[in-house]
């Protein structure tokens, strides 16, 4: 699969994380999960809600993309309102590639009378969040999960 397929696969990912935070915070009388991970495989979705800690939860991640040959992961980590900002919890959506690509997202969920709705965050809003999130999930993709797929390492040994 070239770069540019990977990107666009990417990207796509990413729209979906999107499409997906937003489900999760329409209904007022649901509690938002810690985490939900989607991971892109081979041009399938595959996704994992998580409701423990979030170190527990970036573990289990980093793991199952050691594992399986996932070429792009996307995050949606909730975390409750910092006191200095009590107006709402916050969402993050978090995603890499295989190939290196990276991409964040950050909502603020604000509640209403029936549904909650996401608000994008400033730059400079939340920042304790921001940096708790990113400490704990970022890099994704360990540097023993970038690892050759087997059509990939059979051409190398081909040419060598």
């Amino acid at each position: 699969m070239t770069q540019s397929a990977c990107q666009s696969r990417f990207e796509r990912l990413m729209e979906i994380a999107d499409r997906y935070a937003r489900h999760l915070s329409n209904d007022r009388e649901k509690a938002l999960p810690r985490g939900v991970l989607l991971l892109e495989r081979e041009g399938q979705l595959h996704t994992v809600v998580f409701d423990g800690s979030h170190r527990e939860f970036a573990a289990i991640a980093r793991d199952l993309v050691s594992r399986h040959h996932v070429t792009s992961v996307a995050l949606i980590v909730s975390m409750p309102a910092a006191p200095p900002e009590a107006d709402g919890d916050s969402l993050y959506i978090l995603g890499e590639s295989v190939h290196g690509a990276v991409a964040e997202r950050r909502y603020r969920v604000q509640p209403g009378f029936r549904r909650r709705r996401l608000a994008p965050m400033a730059p400079d809003e939340n920042v304790v969040h921001r940096r708790t999130v990113a400490r704990m999930f970022r890099p994704i993709f360990t540097a023993g999960a970038v690892r050759p797929w087997p059509s990939e390492r059979r051409a190398v040994r081909a040419t060598a």
